[in-house]
C-alpha cells in the first residue's frame, strides 16, 4: 500500500513508533524519523555527522529553515543518528555544532555558500563519472549553467580560477585527487 509520509504523524515500523519531523533546508519538503523509545533518529540529509545536505544561496529561505531543522533536532533526546550520507554516528552535540557552525558560516558569506555548493555538485559528477579531464575541466564547469551563473552571481572567478579552486579545496579536505591527467574521487566505488 502506498501511504503519503506527513510530518506530524506517527508511524509503526519494524515494530517501533517513529514520528516524522518536518526538516526542510537542503529539500523544503523532507521529514526525519525519530524513535523516542529508542532514542534513534534517521536524519536523512540532516544532519550527516560532519556536516548537512547543500543549501543552495538563491533558495529564499532554505538557510534559515536548515538552522530551524537543526533546533528541532537539538530538542531531541538522541544516541544515535543513521543519517542518509555517511556512518551511523552517536555524537549528535558534536554534529550539531559542526552544522551550526557551517549555518552562520553561510549565513555571513554568501560567497562562501556558493563556492561550497559548487564543491558539492562538482563531487556528484565527479562520483558518477568516476573521472573528468583536468585539461578541459574550466571549460565544463563554464558550459554548466549553475556553475558560470554562481561564479558570476557570487565567486566572480575566471574558469581557470573557479576550476582551480574547487580543485583545491576538494583536494585539501581528503575528497578528491589529481591522478595524471584526471581529476578523480579519492575513493574507489565499484559498481
Amino acid at each position: 500500500m502506498d501511504e503519503e509520509l506527513v510530518a506530524g504523524r506517527r508511524y509503526v515500523w519494524g515494530g517501533l513508533s517513529w514520528d516524522a519531523i518536518a526538516a526542510p533546508g537542503h529539500d523544503m519538503g523532507a521529514l526525519v524519523f525519530y524513535c523516542e523509545a529508542e532514542k534513534v533518529l534517521i536524519s536523512g540529509d540532516a544532519p550527516w555527522e560532519n556536516g548537512f545536505g547543500v543549501v543552495l544561496p538563491d533558495e529564499p529561505g532554505a538557510l534559515a529553515a536548515a538552522r530551524d531543522t537543526l533546533d528541532r533536532i537539538a530538542a531531541l533526546d538522541v544516541t544515535a543518528v543513521f543519517p542518509g550520507h555517511g556512518q551511523p554516528f552517536t555524537g549528535i552535540r558534536a554534529a550539531l555544532d559542526r552544522c551550526y557552525q557551517r549555518v552562520e558560516a553561510f549565513s555571513a558569506d554568501s560567497t562562501r555558500m556558493a563556492g561550497h555548493a559548487l564543491k558539492v555538485m562538482l563531487m556528484f559528477t565527479l562520483l558518477e563519472r568516476r573521472k573528468l579531464p583536468l585539461d578541459t575541466l574550466s571549460e565544463y564547469l563554464d558550459g554548466v549553467t549553475v556553475y558560470r551563473e554562481y561564479n558570476r552571481a557570487y565567486l566572480r572567478f575566471t574558469p581557470s580560477a573557479l576550476a582551480e579552486m574547487l580543485v583545491s579545496e576538494l583536494e585539501r579536505g581528503g575528497a578528491v585527487r589529481r591522478n595524471g591527467e584526471f581529476l578523480e574521487p579519492a575513493l574507489r566505488y565499484s559498481s
